[in-house]
């Protein structure tokens, strides 16, 4: 097992140089109009360069986070990609600016689109991940040893029914506690309010909903802003522009509605990470526990 140490400078290097390689995205990602708010859908390249540049600029976080993955936890690797995209999404500024340009609600329809895009990378990684840790294992059998973390050898894309459970709970607690949190488009409280949300509903859906696959709770923030996009796209009182943005000024829409998919995939991405992570530590301590109570009984 390479010592722990390793592991995490290979996450910092992998934040820090990824998030400075994705900023050098930033002039194609922001929209043509200057304002903030990162969306695949008015970058100013467009959307298919958009992606090609993220990808391309994406190499040093995309390569990192699958070492980390590899020789580490499997959750180590989102979580460097996800930390350093949110890098990206901060500097991209408040979704304000998208609320403003945007053609409302009907561009929610776009923003579920957008979600599935990211959504799809993540299931790309995680899967990227699978395959390195195993072909890793077959090679050196004590690196990235299995934890709770991981699925059992191939199961990635084995869901049960415990599983999408577990992901169903964090998504709604998730979507619960960041609409609750998330009070305006202020980039920082946004940011916050998806890790601290997020977090709290993966560590809650890790310690009560027992599961062996983690892919479903790791999609919990995708799934809670498709949820609120299409909240604004049927809800009968937002049927123009001027309606969301009132509703905007006055209070009455979601936080949820107020996020952008980056946001999402970024600290949302992280929250959960962490979540999985605290989860994972607290179920090994008290599993620890209990089998050094059982010696002592027999003894």
């Amino acid at each position: 097992m390479l010592p722990s140490l390793f592991i995490r400078s290979l996450i910092v290097l992998g934040v820090a140089l990824g998030g400075f390689c994705w900023l050098l995205a930033l002039p194609i990602l922001a929209p043509i109009d200057g304002s903030t708010g990162i969306s695949l859908f008015d970058a100013r390249g467009g959307w298919i360069a958009a992606v090609g540049v993220l990808l391309l600029c994406g190499i040093p976080a995309i390569g990192l986070a699958l070492m980390a993955g590899t020789a580490g936890s499997p959750l180590a690797g989102p979580f460097v990609a996800a930390f350093a995209l949110l890098i990206v999404a901060a500097k991209g500024g408040s979704s304000r600016g998208y609320l403003w340009r945007a053609d409302l609600p009907t561009d929610y329809a776009q923003l579920i689109l957008e979600t599935l895009i990211w959504s799809a990378g993540l299931l790309a990684l995680m899967l990227a991940v699978g395959v390195c840790r195993r072909v890793a294992r077959q090679r050196y059998p004590n690196l990235g040893s299995r934890n709770g973390a991981e699925p059992p050898p191939g199961g990635w894309r084995r869901i049960g029914a415990a599983d999408a459970l577990a992901g169903a709970a964090a998504a709604v607690l998730g979507a619960a506690l960041s609409g609750l949190l998330i009070q305006s488009t202020a980039t920082g409280q946004v940011l916050g309010s998806l890790v601290l949300a997020f977090a709290l509903s993966a560590l809650l859906a890790q310690l009560v909903v027992p599961h062996d696959n983690p892919l479903p709770i790791l999609l919990a923030p995708s799934a809670a802003a498709i949820g609120g996009y299409v909240w604004v796209l049927l809800s009968p009182e937002l049927v123009g522009h001027r309606s969301v943005l009132e509703a905007w000024y006055t209070g009455r829409l979601t936080g949820l509605a107020m996020t952008l998919p980056i946001q999402y995939l970024s600290a949302g991405v992280v929250g959960v990470t962490l979540g999985m992570g605290l989860g994972q530590a607290l179920n090994s301590a008290s599993e620890s526990e209990r089998q050094r109570v059982g010696v002592a009984v027999k003894d």
